[in-house]
């Protein structure tokens, strides 16, 4: 029987606008990520050390051949970038309302790029840290619930592909 050999994130993200809009919207998936790809680290660079930096992180992100390369080819290398990038950003506003845009976020990313996976450890970090805070106030622990919730969406889903494609939930 035929299998993908990769994963089947990009594909679940082209096929609704495939759907939607025609063949060859599919190919904007990839541009548009880029995008919001060189905004989100604008926005990082800009909170880590101010607007200069923001800028110059944006530019060289925007202006790396290989960013480029990768940013108009239907390729999974940009969009996980995009969705850990999406991630990392929401987390640090560690609210219950934007836990759940990074689970969803690391779902995405898990499902475009399992072996990265362990990175939603480092997601879950700020949420975590605010429900052992002693000073965090009521209900804010939700945050944490919400985003493993939402981030544990993607390994499900990967593991029962798997399941079905393989034989067992570990085999790729």
């Amino acid at each position: 029987r035929m299998v993908p050999m990769y994963a089947p994130g990009l594909p679940l993200l082209m096929a609704p606008l495939r759907r939607v809009a025609g063949a060859n919207a599919v190919y904007l998936v990839v541009p548009a990520l880029a995008g919001l790809t060189v905004w989100l680290t604008f926005i990082l660079g800009r909170w880590l050390d101010g607007e200069a930096t923001g800028i110059f992180a944006a530019l060289w992100m925007a202006s790396s051949p290989a960013f480029l390369s990768s940013s108009f080819n239907p390729l999974s290398d940009v969009p996980p970038t995009a969705w850990w990038l999406t991630a990392l950003v929401v987390s640090f506003r560690p609210a219950v309302g934007w836990a759940a845009v990074a689970g969803i976020a690391t779902s995405v990313a898990i499902l475009t790029r399992p072996n990265l996976a362990p990175l939603a450890v480092l997601i879950a970090l700020p949420f975590a840290r605010l429900w052992a805070s002693p000073s965090r106030a009521v209900g804010r622990g939700g945050a944490l619930v919400v985003f493993l919730a939402t981030a544990s969406a993607g390994p499900l889903v990967i593991a029962a592909l798997y399941n079905y494609w393989f034989g067992s939930p570990f085999t790729s």
